[in-house]
């Protein structure tokens, strides 16, 4: 009822629990900006975005590759 206790291993963390209850509360506002309340959607769909460009320049860049036979030797 005092404090805190995160176990990770063989490493333990205490927190008081009036700091952990500071901490939980910044948490709260933070997530209220929405850059931070959308970065898991805005990530995803970076990444998504990212592979689709991806494969679609690899997929032109094969078939230059292959159809251009003039230009090879």
């Amino acid at each position: 009822t005092h404090a805190v206790m995160h176990y990770c291993g063989s490493e333990v963390d205490c927190l008081p629990l009036e700091r952990w209850e500071q901490e939980y509360q910044y948490h709260r506002k933070l997530l209220r900006i929405p850059v931070f309340a959308l970065f898991r959607k805005w990530k995803a769909f970076r990444v998504w975005r990212a592979n689709v460009c991806y494969k679609k320049i690899s997929k032109c860049r094969r078939s230059l590759q292959e159809n251009l036979f003039i230009l090879n030797e």
